[in-house]
């Protein structure tokens, strides 16, 4: 099945050739498939997307 990520505009993706994009709720969900999306030649370290989605530090439960 192919996947369409958008980025431009609404943030969210479409499967299976559905005309509809799939948004997703908040804001940290749309960084982070933002940020996959634009380095997914390279891949993203763990701690790298945690940078980007929580500049301020990431949560406690985020190493759970």
């Amino acid at each position: 099945m192919a996947v369409e990520i958008t980025i431009v505009g609404e943030v969210g993706a479409r499967c299976g050739g559905d005309a509809t994009v799939r948004q997703l709720a908040g804001a940290h969900p749309r960084t982070a498939l933002a940020v996959l999306a634009i380095e997914r030649p390279h891949g993203v370290v763990r701690e790298d997307l945690a940078d980007v989605i929580w500049p301020e530090g990431p949560p406690a439960t985020w190493d759970s």
